[in-house]
């Protein structure tokens, strides 16, 4: 397989899956650019608070999506449109009722979650406001991003993306009409993200309800089947666990920002992260594309391309993202507030957090790599290096020795030791290769000799 061969194939599988994943993280930061010009720093922490809530949300919904995905890419594969179509049909019904426990759960818990992702008095109403229209929303959220990936790998991956671009566009367009003109404050905010959404849901209801598609839903597949329910479950198990990470991490970083730093501290990070986001959702989007290659190739030369240009592609990304962060940290804090505390807090911690920014895309495509050649434990083991192992102890540690600035120098310390861990596990995999290569090499074929005169 040509080298450019693997690299328009890596582009076809990663462009899609980045704008399904930035969808909901695009709509996150106009949000937060709306509210921090027109409501002040207060409504910036009350809006960071509800980031680990939605994370949690939609991660928990889009759990069947990605099950289904996996399932549904497979079957097709094998040209069996029947099971794939049951694996549909049972998305829709896991869906409704994710959607339904979601809604008992955090419409009942409200004030106790946000109280522990780090929520204050003064803060809780603003995320309050927010949310009291997000989770009602939150069927069209998980219907439009699981069936999105459904229909990406029906073979519709540029119609799905065009409906999620679709979807951005109205959130930009809905945001100052709903804050502005209807004077809806950050209620309105989380109202054009949802009627986005609706807007999204629109197109890919009237796809999967059009019987000439191969795959559609029908009623005699939207009778639940548990051991369907399963396979769904446990294929979207992997990366809902890792949300989860960064959702538990993100409780505990904003509980030490609120005892440091208070409310601007909240607000920094939201800032910061809403920058991050979009380079870590960029990240995943290559790395999982670089999946779909290997596990489609089974050539180690095109297995290895595939890696290297990987990440080429990534670390090119993270460098610009660290030269943006270094050089205009000011303008990307003032398109948020013009506070003036906060705004140098999110300089200082942006340009902090941003330092090591381009070894990350090593690391992130180093672990998903490793998950790749199914070796899923040490891809875990770097995964969780950077979220747990590391950034949690480093946060207590430093910030004893430099208060609120330890939290920030804490970030791209994690990064830099699992980098490292990275780095350790690559070379003893190309070690382990080459030893392997070489006992291949040792064994000689056995000559045999034709006496027969």
């Amino acid at each position: 397989m040509s080298q450019y061969h693997n690299r328009k194939q890596l582009l076809f599988y990663a462009l899609p899956i980045i704008v399904s994943m930035a969808t909901i993280a695009f709509c996150n930061i106009i949000d937060r650019i709306y509210i921090g010009e027109s409501a002040g720093s207060v409504a910036v922490a009350g809006l960071a608070l509800t980031l680990p809530f939605t994370v949690l949300i939609s991660s928990v919904g889009a759990l069947p999506g990605v099950g289904a995905a996996i399932r549904i890419a497979g079957l097709l594969k094998q040209n069996n449109i029947d099971e794939a179509r049951k694996i549909l049909g049972n998305t829709l019904v896991v869906t409704l009722l994710v959607t339904i426990l979601t809604w008992g759960v955090c419409l009942g818990l409200m004030d106790e979650l946000i109280t522990a992702f780090g929520g204050r008095a003064d803060t809780i109403p603003y995320a309050r406001q927010y949310l009291i229209y997000f989770i009602p929303g939150v069927i069209f959220v998980n219907f439009t991003l699981n069936f999105a990936n459904c229909m990406r790998v029906s073979g519709y991956s540029r119609k799905s993306s065009q409906i999620l671009i679709a979807g951005i566009l109205a959130n930009i367009i809905l945001n100052p009409l709903f804050i502005y003109v209807f004077e809806l404050g950050i209620g309105g905010s989380s109202l054009a993200t949802v009627a986005s959404m609706f807007i999204c849901s629109l197109p890919i209801l009237r796809h999967f309800t059009n019987r000439q598609n191969d795959i559609c839903f029908q009623w005699q597949y939207l009778r639940p089947d548990y051991r369907t329910i399963y396979k769904i479950i446990s294929g979207g198990m992997p990366p809902f666990f890792m949300n989860m990470t960064i959702c538990t991490v993100s409780i505990i970083m904003n509980n030490y920002l609120v005892y440091y730093g208070g409310n601007t501290a909240i607000g920094a990070y939201g800032i910061i992260s809403s920058y991050s986001i979009i380079i870590m959702m960029i990240l995943s989007g290559f790395s999982q594309g670089m999946q779909f290659v290997i596990r489609g190739s089974r050539d180690t030369g095109s297995i290895r391309q595939a890696l290297l240009f990987t990440l080429r592609i990534s670390t090119a990304i993270t460098c610009i993202g660290f030269i943006t962060g270094e050089l205009y940290a000011e303008y990307m804090s003032m398109a948020f507030t013009s506070n003036q505390t906060l705004d140098a807090m999110t300089q200082s911690g942006l340009r902090i957090t941003f330092c090591t920014l381009p070894i990350l895309g090593f690391q992130f495509v180093t672990a998903n790599y490793f998950q790749s050649i199914c070796k899923a434990k040490r891809a875990l083991f770097m995964n969780l290096s950077r979220q747990f192992i590391f950034l949690i102890p480093s946060l207590f540690v430093f910030t004893q020795l430099w208060d609120m600035r330890g939290i920030w120098w804490a970030i791209p310390f994690s990064d830099l030791m699992a980098t490292s861990v990275s780095l350790v596990f690559l070379w003893m995999e190309k070690q382990r290769s080459i030893e392997s290569t070489a006992v291949r090499n040792k064994i000689q074929p056995i000559q045999i000799n034709d006496y027969s005169e």
